[in-house]
């Protein structure tokens, strides 16, 4: 019978799709066919999770796994791992982590193209009522949990230890992605007992780059219209690209954080920092600026 025992853990940003990817291209894993099916992070996730299973395609792999980052939101719901544990005492955990201050800008640019700022990107992945994201970074990074709430490393770290045995959980951080995936896939595929997957350079997905502005839904649903199209299809090909620029409204993408907010943002998450790379057996300026 197919139980999903490996979970890759990470809020958005950290690599997950990367890993997802990796994971999936290896013929002793079938990872979710869906990106971040997300069933824990509902009420109902027993029904959610028996629905996903049957969707895997392979049969008999030693592992079945998701990629959900919304499970290392345990300070906005906090019953995640204790739902995973119910389920899979046994499964394994990839967590991940990054220099928050970099996966907070990196964030930013995902939340506003994907149109957090209209509607919650909450309501698409969990029942938690979550208010959109507000428009101005500054704001955004206290009261959208996306931000500084999803980078308290350490805690997400202790809140899945007390569920799981510490040679169930795997800790990666994505620098050492970046600067050396030879080595980070094989000290992953070293915790999982796997064979390591070749042409690696074919691996690395979502990297990110140039980021656009979601257009407000109602806008956009306006310009989809059939009537619209035909009327848009007379318009010039620039004219059109300069209207669409405004509504999108770029400049929201060009906000960046104040000194103090980054000094606040450090004070708040030092802690967390410190003892999330002790953890992971790193010095002091593996993220530089920190200490």
């Amino acid at each position: 019978m197919k139980k999903i025992n490996l979970f890759i853990i990470g809020p958005s940003k950290w690599g997950t799709t990367t890993l997802w990817k990796y994971l999936d291209s290896n013929p002793e894993i079938c990872m979710d066919p869906v990106k971040e099916p997300c069933s824990f992070s509902y009420q109902d996730w027993d029904a959610r999770v028996e629905n996903r299973i049957s969707q895997y395609r392979r049969e008999n792999s030693k592992y079945y796994g998701e990629a959900s980052p919304v499970y290392a939101e345990v300070k906005l719901i906090p019953e995640i791992p204790k739902r995973i544990k119910s389920y899979n005492p046994d499964a394994k955990i990839i967590l991940m982590a990054r220099e928050p201050i970099g996966r907070i800008y990196s964030i930013w640019k995902q939340t506003l193209s994907t149109g957090h700022q209209y509607v919650s990107g909450y309501s698409r992945i969990s029942d938690v009522s979550v208010p959109p994201m507000p428009k101005k970074i500054n704001r955004a990074v206290w009261e959208y949990p996306a931000f500084v709430n999803s980078s308290h490393y350490y805690s997400i770290y202790k809140a899945y230890r007390e569920c799981f045995a510490e040679g169930q959980i795997k800790l990666m951080f994505y620098e050492d992605l970046l600067q050396d995936p030879t080595s980070f896939y094989k000290e992953l595929s070293d915790f999982l007992d796997i064979t390591v997957v070749k042409n690696l350079e074919k691996i690395w997905e979502n990297k990110g780059g140039t980021k656009s502005v979601a257009i407000l839904p109602f806008v956009s649903r306006i310009l989809s219209h059939p009537f619209s199209s035909k009327v848009l299809d007379k318009v010039p090909v620039f004219v059109k690209n300069n209207v669409k620029n405004l509504l999108r409204n770029r400049t929201l993408l060009d906000q960046r954080l104040t000194e103090g907010d980054v000094k606040k943002i450090r004070e708040v998450l030092k802690y967390d920092v410190q003892n999330i790379l002790e953890v992971g057996k790193k010095k002091d300026d593996y993220w530089p600026g920190w200490f």
